[in-house]
């Protein structure tokens, strides 16, 4: 499944991700604990793409319907709305260094919120990653 994450105090849309499991309480069970926040629903995931965020006004149209307030929309997307942000977000990919050995990312908070002490390392397989990049225009419908 395609996932984003939308940052509400910044009004910003990290993406592009995809589950890896299945949700769960608690994965990580002190995420966020040194912000006094608490986020118990988690899922682990990948990234498919490295992008820059998109700002609301970037992604306003494309999720229109969802809209019940000005400032406040459901989450839930349909197919179509799922094409159209990746179709956004597919100008603001970022350009990463290849290498076919497994390397060290490090991801800011704001982009993944299982972390706690504002980093977090994650080892991946780059040929992994081309690989669901390549798959990611077959989206499930939510």
């Amino acid at each position: 499944m395609v996932l984003f994450l939308f940052e509400f105090e910044q009004r910003k849309l990290y993406g592009v991700f995809q589950a890896v499991t299945d949700g769960s309480m608690n994965i990580v069970p002190n995420a966020y604990r040194s912000t006094g926040k608490s986020f118990p629903a988690q899922v682990r995931f990948s990234v498919i793409w490295n992008c820059r965020p998109l700002y609301e006004h970037d992604f306003c149209d494309a999720i229109q319907d969802n809209y019940y307030a000005a400032t406040k929309f459901n989450f839930g997307l349909s197919k179509d709305q799922v094409q159209r942000l990746l179709y956004l977000f597919d100008s603001r990919k970022v350009r990463v260094q290849k290498s076919r050995k497994k390397r060290k990312v490090k991801l800011l908070d704001t982009v993944n919120p299982l972390a706690d002490s504002g980093k977090l390392e994650l080892e991946r397989d780059d040929s992994m990653v081309e690989r669901q990049a390549r798959n990611s225009v077959d989206v499930p419908i939510l």
